[in-house]
């Protein structure tokens, strides 16, 4: 006969129940190790994307004065805060809300959620938006709501900006504190989303190739521009559709400042900035954020997009060409460089006969070249992670005090 199984002693039960509760602890530690070194490597990283950005001291001595001595810019702040029951809300943000009136566009900046990144030197303690010394330094400055002539700026960049017509801190209704405004004249032909949707819904919308004929003279302007203020020693750091205007066919205008930095800027070394893909040299990562911009418009207002993504991969189109060499040598890229790439690579507005609409294979085969496309061509910027974990939602978001 066998033995009868042997009944669990007292012992046993004993080593199991030490044996758990040691381990239970050890967990716990390392998950708070865990938890401390992402929340102070976070904290980190937030406190160098919210440095300033930094102007010569007198420079924004000037700025400061701007606002309060010009006589025009003092009676268009008068105006529109005498007609604020007018303005038209455009868009809201984390980092503030954009209004209409009449033919300016009105910016308020929201500091408890977005930290105000830089000091007026000339009042201690007092911080403005990056974006106004940004908006200033290369924009020019007009204060007519009907004419967006262009005026001297204190930059070497070309006059492609969106003029300064005031600003200003005011109360407003939805705040008690006072919030500051940044006003710039409206651009009737909006933004690039917006370009490429009216041209979409044409009733006979161009091909890809069509649109990048017309259009890259225009892309070109656009990276002698970036060009320009690279050498000027600074980097737009949110090149994207949104933030381009199309002033006309022949012009885009560079908006929203607001993430400006030197070229030297300590956010550009964080790990956010590495998180989401970005390239460590700025002035590089403008010109592929530019050439990724311009690709995204292509596709969203050509008529054919399915070939466009054909295409894409295909390396043997002049844009698909353009593209791949870009990104072989992305991080010693340059604005200058890729124009003149560009240049090598003229539009086709031959179609080649071997390639033929997608329309009958596979959907599947489709949607995930769609998704190939947009992943290859994205410009989004995420810092939720950060947020969360530098538990900013509590804390509040890190700054440099003035």
């Amino acid at each position: 006969m066998g033995a009868f199984p042997q009944r669990p002693t007292w012992r046993s039960h004993r080593s199991r129940y030490f044996l758990r509760y040691r381990i239970v602890p050890i967990v716990i530690l390392i998950l708070f190790l865990q938890q401390q070194y992402l929340f102070y490597s976070y904290r980190d990283a937030l406190l160098a994307k919210y440095s300033p950005t930094y102007f010569s001291s007198d420079f924004e001595q000037f700025l400061s004065q701007f606002g309060e001595f010009n006589p025009e810019s003092k009676h268009l702040q008068n105006a529109l805060l005498a007609n604020r029951q007018e303005w038209k809300i455009l868009g809201s943000g984390r980092e503030g809300n954009i209004y209409t009136y009449h033919n300016s566009v009105i910016k308020t900046f929201k500091k408890e959620q977005s930290p105000l990144r830089n000091c007026v030197d000339i009042q201690a303690g007092l911080r403005w938006p990056s974006e106004i010394p940004a908006s200033l330094h290369f924009g020019p400055r007009t204060t007519d709501q009907k004419d967006n002539a262009i005026a001297t700026n204190t930059s070497t960049a070309p006059l492609e900006f969106l003029p300064v017509q005031a600003y200003f801190e005011a109360t407003s209704h939805s705040a008690s504190l006072p919030e500051w405004h940044l006003v710039t004249p409206l651009v009737p032909g909006g933004n690039l989303n917006e370009l490429s949707k009216r041209i979409r819904n044409r009733q006979n919308p161009p091909s890809f190739r069509d649109l990048d004929a017309q259009y890259r003279p225009t892309f070109h302007r656009l990276l002698k521009t970036l060009d320009s203020m690279h050498r000027d020693g600074y980097c737009h750091d949110d090149i994207k559709p949104t933030n381009l205007f199309n002033r006309d066919d022949t012009t885009w205008i560079i908006g929203d400042l607001g993430n400006v930095r030197h070229v030297t800027h300590p956010y550009h070394t964080t790990r956010i900035w590495r998180e989401n893909r970005q390239l460590t040299d700025c002035r590089a990562n403008d010109a592929v954020r530019a050439l990724k911009t311009y690709f995204q418009f292509l596709c969203e207002a050509a008529s054919d997009p399915e070939i466009f993504d054909s295409e894409f991969f295909g390396r043997e189109e002049p844009l698909s060409v353009l593209y791949w060499t870009t990104m072989i040598d992305s991080a010693s890229m340059s604005a200058r460089r890729l124009r003149s790439l560009s240049f090598s690579e003229a539009p086709s507005q031959t179609r080649r006969l071997d390639v033929q609409p997608d329309r009958l294979s596979f959907l599947p085969v489709r949607m995930f070249r769609r998704k190939a496309v947009d992943n290859a061509i994205g410009t989004g910027l995420n810092d939720s992670p950060a947020r969360f974990w530098s538990m900013s939602w509590l804390f509040g978001p890190p700054e440099i005090r003035c």
